[in-house]
């Protein structure tokens, strides 16, 4: 009896480990995989689904969904335009720390001669602004996301380039390595096919994202080296700059769901936002 309760153990274990998704990573994540975002409880529901995130690695919790001003009235269907600002509540830390790029003393010289050697997780710029947030505005009957050119990450000085990329769902992305040497490629993710390839020194790859997911990548050969893919089928979105701004257009006016989600920060809502005629300006602050 002890023999067959430790054999059906033994499948259940397996089975678990089988079912994770690209990469192998788990909900708590490694410490040398980028850090999970806040609603990685979620992961496995639909954008729609998802709820109020949980807290992030530091213990802090997002605020709850912003209800937004969905009471106004509002005319449906006219052409609108969303614009704001986020920026980064008082008092949280701003500092950016030195990359330790000693592990590969070999490579040291080239990587090393990067311009910008400090972590790039919280970005913040001219009068508190957060840079590489993904805004997006969710709802029914909003265009899907698609372009004629294929983007590209690059590696580059040993760095992800760019550092949050935002890619269609369905559409090839060229992978690149213009170092002059390996690189690889390693997404942590739950709903995209596993992946981590190598690419040679000057070499590229394309990948095809499945399912729309926000994607942790990783490069094992330099472990400093860490980026962002989301993966959408959402053309309402935008990615805020390096004051912290952004601009959404081509919407029509009616009452939608406002998305802001941060790689530090971890997602919030903004349930019902009454998008007017013409210009509409939401700006956030992220705790």
């Amino acid at each position: 009896m002890t023999s067959l309760r430790l054999h059906f153990l033994l499948l259940l274990l397996v089975s678990s480990l089988g079912s994770l998704g690209c990469g192998g990573g788990t909900e708590s994540g490694d410490p040398q995989e980028p850090e999970p975002s806040v609603e990685q409880e979620n992961q496995d529901q639909s954008p729609a689904e998802q709820t109020a995130p949980a807290p992030n690695a530091s213990g802090t919790a997002p605020s709850g969904p912003d209800q937004g001003n969905g009471d106004n009235e509002v005319e449906s269907g006219k052409p609108a335009t969303l614009s704001g600002k986020v920026t980064l509540a008082s008092g949280q830390s701003r500092d950016r720390a030195l990359l330790d790029m000693s592990s590969k003393p070999e490579h040291a010289e080239h990587c090393l001669s990067a311009s910008d050697k400090l972590d790039r997780k919280v970005l913040v710029g001219q009068n508190g602004g957060l840079a590489n947030v993904f805004v997006e505005v969710r709802n029914a009957g909003l265009p899907a996301f698609s372009w004629p050119n294929a983007e590209i990450s690059d590696q580059v000085h040993c760095r992800f380039e760019p550092h949050v990329l935002v890619v269609p769902v369905g559409e090839p992305i060229t992978f690149r390595n213009s170092d002059p040497f390996l690189h690889n490629v390693h997404f942590f993710c739950k709903k995209n096919p596993a992946a981590n390839f190598g690419i040679p020194a000057d070499g590229k790859k394309e990948f095809t994202f499945t399912a729309e997911e926000r994607v942790g990548v990783k490069c094992d050969v330099h472990p400093w080296m860490d980026s962002w893919i989301v993966a959408t089928k959402n053309a309402a979105h935008a990615l805020t700059d390096k004051a912290g701004n952004y601009e959404i257009e081509d919407l029509k006016s009616g009452v939608y769901e406002v998305r802001f989600w941060h790689e530090v920060h971890g997602l919030i809502k903004v349930k019902k936002f009454a998008l007017q005629p013409g210009d509409n300006r939401l700006d956030k602050v992220l705790p």
